[in-house]
């Protein structure tokens, strides 16, 4: 459960922990937060002031969003510190813009779409071939090419069954 904490309890924690030399786990602890949390408050407010405790959640354009991608890469900076930066309260959507840079490139960044993505952009698909036309050697190079994607995903399928009766055996 997600649990939220007055703008007076962040900031006591951070000035405890910059200010007194407590330790962000004994201040978590004291608090009933995470070690995340406070190490996220004490980022946003060494950025942005006290003022940066109060930094909600908005909507970033697609130039923002790729500008941040950038930013991080240009400046070798991991995702919770590129966004404390940034002044993007989690780091959630930094690492998901970075996963669609990377992915789709930066043109689909800047689309600013919401919501669910749509399947067919996430799922590459190959269009079929045209058997026809394929002579001997193709075709047995592709029934070749089809038999190893099967035995891999046979063998895959066999993994996570595997995994599963572990996981099932460890309840």
């Amino acid at each position: 459960m997600l649990k939220k904490y007055s703008y007076d309890i962040k900031l006591k924690a951070v000035l405890d922990v910059i200010n007194n030399g407590l330790s962000k786990n004994s201040v978590a602890k004291s608090i009933g937060a995470s070690t995340t949390d406070i190490r996220k408050w004490v980022r946003m407010y060494e950025y942005h002031g006290p003022d940066g405790l109060n930094i909600q959640s908005r909507k970033y354009s697609g130039d923002f969003k790729v500008y941040a991608v950038e930013y991080m890469y240009s400046n070798n900076l991991s995702s919770p510190e590129a966004a404390a930066r940034l002044g993007i309260p989690s780091k959630h959507p930094l690492s998901e813009w970075e996963r669609i840079y990377n992915t789709f490139g930066p043109d689909v960044l800047r689309l600013g779409k919401r919501g669910r993505n749509n399947k067919k952009m996430m799922k590459k698909v190959a269009p079929a071939k045209n058997l026809a036309n394929l002579t001997e050697k193709e075709l047995i190079l592709e029934v070749q090419r089809l038999q190893m994607e099967n035995d891999y995903l046979k063998k895959l399928n066999a993994l996570i069954q595997k995994r599963r009766e572990l996981e099932q055996k460890t309840k």
